[in-house]
């Protein structure tokens, strides 16, 4: 049976909730078509006595079992309305435009989809948890990325720009027909799916919307088969508001965090953002549109990682956003070597370097704001002659210290990583 069966009755489901009749629910489906779309990707006809398309024999096989004039929602009053169904890094350029009197920004959002697969007895292999299946036809693995957009948002583009590897005879799963309709399977000659992408974009009972971008991962073309190693995706939208940045940075225990959120809006309104942690609200506070950049402080939980997320509460809908956090509990430990220079001249460094992981999971913790000090000079991270280099591929930090200002005998330095110090002692010995 087709795994996208169930698609079907979603329209009219929405239809309903978005305060019409039963009976203009049913209309507005047969008439829309939403999810017809998936059928692009399917050449397939059902064969039998007669000739029917799935988009013909869907419209056909719906029958109203009730009242058609009986309202389960109260009818909802939107700024927009659109009858078509349409199908991480958001941006937003502030370009206002009109479109039915609000005036609204331009966003974008890149999307990346990474297909990893292997062949095995020259059969794809690959984890992908969707397929296409027409009887008749290649099975073909899917991807779908599914990202939430706000009210009274509209498509302006969407760019696809994937890279393929491209394989000969391979094996090919071919979905078989059903006893009753005794058809033989013949070999593909020609490309299968016709489209490399398919989009669609659903109303959400919140007025919300929500973008799906359905990917085969396998294109068939006679004897050879393009296979999807990498796509990225840029779609180009207007709104008018939408949240475009949390930032959660990691941190270390006992030290309070902060939550900064910024909302790109070009409407005015009072609303409300709440923050939740681990699923758990934890505060709130009232705002202001005209005003970008708000901000969370927050104790910081036990070790481990955590899970914040923004909801607003205002006249328009936008979708909740969502980021992660660690809490580390650092353990430093100092590298060799540290040498004690018989005789200090002015060009004379001492290679510091150290390590730092966690105490529990015995992760590298990588701090891009880390600052070395000594007792008369700073080393910021950075690549440079008087900064705190970070190496990513050898789990550590370096500074190379300048000997010539510290004194003779014990000399401290100091490392600070995610608000976290340690002091460490250097003696530098000038005897000759």
């Amino acid at each position: 049976h087709d795994p996208y069966s169930w698609s079907f009755t979603s329209p009219t489901i929405r239809y309903i909730t978005q305060g019409n009749t039963l009976g203009e629910a049913m209309l507005n489906t047969i008439k829309n078509k939403p999810y017809e779309k998936y059928m692009k990707f399917l050449p397939h006809k059902y064969i039998g006595n007669e000739l029917f398309d799935l988009e013909t024999k869907n419209t056909y096989e719906r029958i109203l079992l009730g009242n058609p004039k009986t309202r389960l929602f109260e009818k909802q009053d939107q700024y927009l309305k659109s009858d078509t169904i349409i199908s991480t890094t958001t941006t937003a350029k502030q370009t206002l435009t009109l479109t039915s009197q609000i005036p609204t920004t331009t966003f974008t959002i890149t999307k990346t989809i990474t297909n990893n697969y292997n062949l095995t007895n020259n059969t794809i292999v690959t984890n992908a948890d969707e397929y296409i299946m027409y009887p008749g036809f290649p099975a073909i693995h899917v991807k779908t990325l599914i990202n939430p957009l706000p009210q009274n948002a509209n498509l302006q583009s969407i760019k696809f720009k994937p890279t393929y590897n491209t394989e000969k005879n391979l094996n090919i799963t071919y979905m078989p027909y059903d006893q009753y309709y005794n058809q033989t399977i013949n070999p593909i000659t020609e490309q299968y799916p016709k489209i490399n992408y398919n989009y669609e974009i659903y109303d959400n009972p919140d007025n919300t919307k929500e973008i799906h971008i359905i990917t085969p991962l396998e294109i068939h073309n006679n004897t050879t088969t393009d296979i999807l190693n990498k796509a990225t995706i840029i779609i180009t939208y207007t709104s008018p508001m939408e949240i475009t940045n949390i930032i959660a940075k990691n941190t270390t225990i006992n030290n309070n965090n902060t939550v900064e959120i910024t909302i790109t809006s070009s409407i005015y309104e009072n609303g409300k953002l709440y923050l939740y942690l681990d699923n758990q609200e934890y505060e709130s506070k009232n705002i202001t549109t005209n005003t970008n950049t708000h901000t969370f402080n927050i104790n910081t939980p036990k070790e481990g990682r955590h899970a914040v997320t923004i909801i607003y509460d205002g006249e328009t809908s936008i979708p909740a956003k969502h980021a992660n956090f660690y809490v580390f509990d650092p353990v430093f430990t100092l590298q060799p070597p540290i040498t004690q220079r018989k005789k200090i001249t002015q060009k004379s460094t001492l290679p510091f370097k150290f390590t730092v992981h966690d105490k529990i999971t015995g992760f590298f913790i990588k701090d891009t704001e880390c600052l070395i000090t000594t007792e008369t000079d700073t080393y910021p991270c950075g690549k440079g002659k008087y900064t705190t280099m970070l190496n990513d591929e050898e789990e550590r930090y370096r500074a190379n210290i300048e000997l010539k200002p510290l004194n003779p005998g014990t000399n401290t330095i100091t490392a600070n990583i995610l608000g976290t110090t340690k002091t460490f002692e250097i003696v530098i010995n000038t005897k000759k």
